[in-house]
């Protein structure tokens, strides 16, 4: 192995789901999906330098607590399995900024820069193959920010991506993080049980939503799409269903607000889109402003696409 690198470091980025689109179940009790996604700038911050030699691979997280079973321990043992016990200790540190739990696939993404930093750091020369065989046996997403696009179309279990243009010059985008997280699992899992999507909308919204990406789309532009993208997402109503919190959140961000607001991923994440960083502050302003005695605990966030520290957040 070559000699490892002092330290590296690195700013896993979030995502949205502007559309997400539910195809049916897969033989492997996966669900198919057609879903474009847009990277956003907000990201954790990942270093990786030596650990004392004779110790465990270590992790430590500091910005929000993780739990045992995390996705960049799972990436590290999948790792010391592959390539064997001789690999030089490494001491990860991951200071979460992306809030857990709310459809931003941070976890993902600091999955996927665990794999390239590792990859790195050690000397493995891994294909882009084998660190998307890595990743999809540690989540569906993970493949998006392994490939590193700015947006894409999504589809299969998360592994079928096709690079799609980001947006062009200023956009934003204001997050909506209520204080209660939603599980992945158990939202498809209420989505099974409300039977079959009457969402019509998705399939033609994620298809024309592509092409105009690939047009060359601006902030404004897709502010535009905001009424469209609206109803989207297919896990919306099984979201909703499990939290009813949600519907009553969305209702009163569109009323004080006067945009449309969508769900990103399983939730419990809500966002509308801007054509600029000052139209998606103004509207921060105006919810901070109506919810600070109610909602004291609703995270604010306006990201701009690609400063990986908010341009503007609440708490």
């Amino acid at each position: 192995m070559p000699k490892s690198p002092p330290s590296l470091e690195a700013r896993p980025p979030a995502k949205i789901n502007l559309t997400l689109e539910i195809l049916g179940r897969r033989p492997d009790g996966y669900h198919a999906l057609r879903s474009v996604f847009l990277r956003l700038g907000l990201s954790d911050r990942l270093t990786v330098q030596s650990g004392r030699r004779g110790t465990a691979n270590e992790l430590t997280v500091s910005g929000s607590s993780l739990p045992d079973e995390n996705t960049v321990r799972t990436v590290l043992a999948l790792l010391e399995e592959r390539f064997g016990p001789d690999l030089v200790t490494l001491r990860a540190h991951l200071i979460k900024v992306i809030p857990i739990g709310a459809g931003l696939g941070g976890g993902s993404s600091d999955a996927a820069t665990m794999i390239t930093l590792a990859d790195k750091f050690w000397g493995l020369g891994m294909s882009q193959a084998e660190k998307e065989q890595i990743g999809q046996a540690v989540g569906s997403d993970v493949p998006f920010f392994l490939g590193g696009a700015s947006a894409a179309m999504v589809e299969g279990r998360g592994e079928q991506l096709t690079p799609l243009p980001g947006i062009r010059g200023e956009a934003a985008v204001l997050l909506a993080i209520p204080d209660f997280p939603l599980d992945t699992p158990a939202v498809y899992g209420r989505y099974d049980e409300l039977g079959e999507s009457t969402n019509t909308e998705a399939p033609s919204v994620s298809e024309a939503l592509a092409d105009d990406l690939r047009a060359g789309l601006d902030g404004p532009g897709l502010a535009s799409w905001a009424r469209r993208l609206r109803d989207a997402n297919d896990l919306w109503p099984a979201a909703w269903s499990i939290k009813p919190d949600l519907g009553v959140l969305r209702v009163f961000l569109e009323a004080t607000t006067d945009t449309p607001w969508m769900m990103s991923g399983s939730g419990s994440t809500l966002f509308s889109l801007y054509g600029s960083r000052a139209e998606a502050s103004a509207a921060r302003t105006a919810i901070e402003a109506s919810v600070a005695a109610e909602l004291p605990r609703l995270i604010l966030i306006v990201d701009d696409l690609v400063n990986p520290d908010p341009i503007g957040r609440n708490q």
